[in-house]
């Protein structure tokens, strides 16, 4: 999926996903209006428009607004909930293949 904007800052594209998603949030919060969805692979031949319909557009910025509110007042743990611990490698290993860290090798 491609969010493409005509103009803007090109300097974003190498930034962190927070900001991309803060702008994307942005975007979508103060020019929902503006945007449009096209098919990359066919931009004049599949119009879907008539998916992102004023309805939709309301529901995405209404969402949008409340996120961006939501992490400045609470966090990003507000939208998307607590972040897990890190674990080592081996407990990553023996979650996939269902045995523990000891016997992970043997068998």
């Amino acid at each position: 999926m491609f969010l493409y904007r005509s103009s803007g800052e090109k300097g974003r594209q190498k930034t962190n996903l927070d900001v991309h998603i803060e702008h994307v949030w942005t975007e979508l919060r103060d020019n929902v209006e503006d945007i449009k969805i096209e098919d990359p692979a066919n931009p004049t031949g599949n119009d879907l428009s008539e998916l992102f319909n004023a309805s939709v557009r309301q529901e995405l910025s209404s969402n949008a607004r409340r996120a961006l509110e939501l992490i400045e007042r609470l966090g990003w743990e507000a939208v998307f909930g607590q972040v897990p611990e890190k674990s080592s490698r081996a407990s990553v290993v023996a979650g996939y293949t269902g045995r523990s860290t000891g016997s992970f090798g043997e068998g």
